[in-house]
């Protein structure tokens, strides 16, 4: 398994791989409560996928390659960044 932190934002990637392909688990939490947050909007790929309660949101089939990332939940700091994974 490979953790990837994007930053000093709270999210974090897991990702579990088989073959050439990775399934990618992303955990949103609060920075200053460490609670998780549910329902914030991820985009990867141009897939959306929503957190949640516990704070995740899961993306498969992920090739290797390089991907933009957002994050956005009303009420924190939209997070955009790009995600490589080689």
């Amino acid at each position: 398994m490979i953790e990837l932190k994007t930053g000093e934002n709270e999210t974090e990637f897991v990702m579990s791989r088989e073959g050439e392909e990775a399934n990618w688990t992303i955990v949103v939490i609060d920075k200053e409560t460490g609670r998780s947050i549910d329902r914030a909007r991820a985009t990867l790929r141009g897939e959306v996928k929503y957190t949640n309660s516990e704070g995740l949101a899961y993306f498969q089939g992920i090739r290797k390659g390089t991907y933009p990332f957002v994050l956005i939940k009303e009420g924190y700091e939209t997070i955009r960044d790009t995600v490589v994974y080689r």
